[in-house]
């Protein structure tokens, strides 16, 4: 509902179905049917799960848009979100990608003790500029800069021309990192403009896959894992940054 709350106007919905086994299928088909100019539905053949990765190229690769914006399921956007950010990439034609502040929402449960907990993450680099490839990459990897929310993301089209989209090896339990790895791709080959404007919630709930996975115990695991891809796809790129 979020989307169609938006003070930008000019959108269209693509709603990707990863194998559902509830009504969301049902839902998804609902809104196609009441606004069929506007929203589009999506899904693998024979409806199989394929995970983060190949559902979010299902819906890039889809899209005929100038501009593309993820919107994972349980995250919400302010009204304001794409006319703000569009906007912003507009001024800055520089820029593939465009980033800012996210607030992690535990008060979407509508306990006063849970609401107590929201708090804004900021970026952690200087805002209202455009940081040129590998200066991100290098921070992030130094841990001296927040990762941010993929449905705070907003992207040129041309950004997965160029990149290869979402690595679908980051499948299973390291489906939690395949933002990480996208985000690798984009901080090494691209302008990304960084905002310190807050304009999306990322819900916080005990069965994200995140959560999950950290109390399984697999975030070491997971790591080695990204980390390996991320020195495979260094050496591919013949990338001799020392600091990297």
């Amino acid at each position: 509902t979020s989307v169609f709350a938006q003070t930008f106007t000019n959108w269209e919905l693509l709603l990707v179905d990863d194998g559902s086994t509830d009504r969301s299928t049902e839902v998804a088909l609902g809104y196609v049917q009441r606004y069929p100019e506007r929203v589009r539905y999506l899904e693998h053949p024979n409806h199989e799960n394929r995970g983060l990765a190949a559902s979010r190229n299902l819906g890039l690769y889809n899209s005929s848009a100038e501009y593309i914006a993820p919107l994972d399921a349980d995250d919400v956007w302010f009204p304001n979100k794409l006319e703000r950010q569009v906007e912003l990439l507009t001024r800055n034609p520089e820029a593939l990608m465009l980033y800012g502040a996210s607030l992690y929402w535990h008060g979407w449960s509508g306990e006063p003790m849970d609401a107590a907990r929201d708090h804004i993450v900021l970026p952690g680099v200087p805002v209202s500029k455009v940081h040129r490839p590998p200066s991100l990459l290098r921070l992030r990897l130094r841990g001296k800069a927040s990762s941010p929310c993929p449905s705070d993301l907003l992207l040129r089209r041309e950004a997965f021309r160029c990149l290869g989209g979402f690595e679908e090896g980051f499948s299973g339990i390291y489906s939690v990192f395949e933002d990480q790895a996208f985000l690798a791709k984009v901080f090494l080959n691209a302008p990304v403009y960084v905002t310190g404007e807050c304009l999306d919630k990322y819900r916080l709930h005990p069965e994200s896959l995140c959560a999950v996975q950290e109390r399984d115990g697999a975030m070491r695991q997971i790591h080695a894992f990204y980390l390996k891809w991320l020195a495979s796809y260094l050496s591919s790129r013949v990338v001799a940054d020392p600091s990297l």
